[in-house]
């Protein structure tokens, strides 16, 4: 009797604790699609190969008592937009005010731009011109339905692929065809090819040169070697240069904020560009004003057109007519310092041509200097001319080199054209300035050309290889 009491017992304290037991998943279960919850989780039985085993189970809610609140009346469902209406934009071929604003909506943009030429009030040739933006393709947003390949055709100028150790690039190629282009982002060792012959060898003389035939050479610069009289005009093409730059408005056109952001701008890329372009032989010391020099009368006082006259004494003109800015800069400052005056105007300012005066006797109140003035000019802000650029342009004149060339105008070079898509110097007048390093430079006789493998680079790239051969 005992016996049976005591298995009855054991029994019944089993029973329950069974029921009760926690769920975990992948132990086995009895009844396929059974259900149990555990431990805030929904478990069910699922068949596993021959097997009945738990699941991974489902988060449960609990329940959470809702407080009392007062009955309110439901809002009245109005109908809503979730997507923002597209801007308006302005009609294009219509006049706007300031070259170089712009209107964006989902597809592109509205900018004005100056669509004029040389003859006619510039403000009466800027327009609107819609331009649409084209999505380029990325490896996190690709385009493609096959996976770019190396040499591989593209579809779209610009286009990027990641690869191992670089990228692919969408580029235009002989034959008019866009092809994958390997670019490596880790460099490779390199040595450059030696140059068989002395690079004095390919000094071109300016005797050679058909500028030089026809006499041009004698006041406008140079193309070849010799160069000589780089400092004619005040300016050192090894060491240092002293350049003030002024921003000025008029009684009619005053300049809105603190100008000290722009030239802060400008000064960088203006000396920056000449120590690494000279490889450090050249630096420009930069000084200007934190607010705009008023000049007292309005625009027409201080007529700017003596650089349209094709007289002889176009520079002397010039001069003349920049002495007007030249008194009222000195009231501000001593400028026996400077070599070369930058100035310039207000955005949106149309009227005013640039002056470009060389070696100019200048008058003030602590005497007279020989200084080179250049100032802004209506097509240099119609066709959003940087302003440092335009500074860099003309001081590589003043080095005594003609320039624009091999295209004047080509969107390429600096010296071609400072309103372009490249405002690097081209290697052959960085080679007449003895900016470019010899080892950089291949240099070989057309009689005796030799094979050789050669590896160039832009100019802009700061991987010491070759750069002109």
């Amino acid at each position: 009797m005992r016996k049976t009491v005591a298995l009855v017992l054991v029994i019944a304290f089993l029973s329950p604790l069974h029921s009760v037991a926690a769920v975990k998943a992948g132990d086995k279960c009895s009844k396929l699609n059974a259900t149990s919850t555990n431990a805030g989780k929904k478990f069910t039985c699922i068949k596993s190969g021959n097997r009945l085993i738990w699941n991974k189970g489902q988060a449960v809610k609990a329940p959470v008592a809702a407080a009392a609140t007062p009955a309110t009346p439901e809002p009245t469902p109005t109908a809503t937009s979730s997507a923002k209406p597209d801007v308006v934009l302005p009609v294009a071929n219509t006049a706007c005010p300031r070259v170089g604003m712009k209107i964006e909506d989902s597809r592109g943009y509205m900018k004005c731009i100056w669509q004029g030429g040389a003859r006619g009030k510039i403000a009466d040739q800027i327009f609107w011109r819609y331009f649409p933006v084209t999505k380029l393709s990325t490896t996190k947003s690709n385009n493609y339905q096959t996976k770019p390949v190396e040499k591989g055709l593209c579809e779209r100028s610009g286009d990027t692929f990641d690869i191992d150790g670089g990228i692919l690039e969408c580029r235009w190629i002989i034959g008019h065809k866009l092809q994958w282009i390997r670019i490596n982002t880790v460099k490779k060792t390199f040595v450059n090819a030696k140059s068989p012959v002395s690079i004095d060898v390919c000094k071109l003389q300016n005797s050679a040169s058909n500028v030089d035939r026809s006499g041009r050479n004698a006041g406008a610069g140079m193309v070849g070697f010799p160069l000589t009289e780089t400092n004619k005009n005040g300016m050192n093409l090894t060491g240092n240069n002293e350049v003030l730059i002024v921003p000025l408005d008029f009684s009619d056109f005053r300049g809105e904020g603190d100008p000290s952001k722009q030239i802060a701008y400008d000064s960088k890329w203006l000396k920056d560009w000449y120590r690494y372009f000279s490889n450090g032989k050249t630096n420009f010391n930069v000084t200007s004003f934190d607010r705009w020099i008023h000049m007292p009368g309005p625009r027409d006082s201080y007529p700017t057109d003596a650089k349209s006259s094709i007289n002889a004494n176009a520079n002397q003109m010039q001069g003349n007519q920049a002495q007007a800015f030249i008194n009222e800069i000195s009231k501000e400052i001593d400028l026996r310092k400077f070599s070369t005056v930058y100035i310039f105007y207000p955005e949106g300012e149309y009227t005013m041509n640039d002056l470009i005066v060389r070696n100019h006797l200048f008058k003030f109140k602590e005497g007279e200097k020989t200084l080179n003035l250049f100032s802004w000019g209506s097509a240099l802000e119609a066709m959003e001319t940087p302003k440092w650029s335009y500074y860099i342009h003309e001081t590589l004149h003043d080095f005594n080199i003609i320039g624009h060339a091999p295209g004047n105008g080509w969107p390429l070079g600096i010296m071609t054209s400072q309103s372009g898509i490249g405002l690097a110097i081209n290697p052959w007048e960085q080679f007449l300035f003895d900016w470019l390093p010899s080892d950089q430079i291949y240099c070989d006789v057309a009689s005796s050309l030799k094979t050789a493998t050669i590896s160039r680079t832009p100019v802009e790239r700061e991987d010491k290889q070759t750069k002109m051969a």
